[in-house]
């Protein structure tokens, strides 16, 4: 009986690890899947769209943190993604921005 009561752990130990890890590949660092998701609508595909007041990335001369902190805490009116990306996707997206090009 002891067997079976180690075996089912074992059991439910393999599918709970397998399930988190799932859960943890859902979340992304990527930041350019996260800009396609969450700020294409607003700012475009190449960060030139500006539709509704949005920046247009391609000419703005923020640094990095600059960049962070619009993401994090809002500016204008972009609302602040801090509550809905971890620290590490807010970073990820604010370098990814600095990939378009200047007009």
């Amino acid at each position: 009986m002891r067997y079976v009561y180690l075996i089912l752990l074992f059991a439910v130990g393999l599918v709970l690890s397998s399930w988190s890890a799932d859960i943890a590949h859902t979340v992304s660092d990527d930041g350019e899947e996260i800009y396609l998701t969450y700020c294409k609508s607003c700012h475009g595909k190449k960060g030139n769209l500006g539709i509704g007041g949005a920046a247009k990335l391609t000419k703005s001369k923020m640094t990095l943190d600059d960049r962070i902190s619009v993401i994090k805490d809002g500016k204008g009116k972009m609302a602040p993604f801090g509550a809905i990306l971890s620290k590490k996707e807010i970073k990820s997206v604010a370098k990814f921005t600095l990939t378009f090009t200047n007009e």
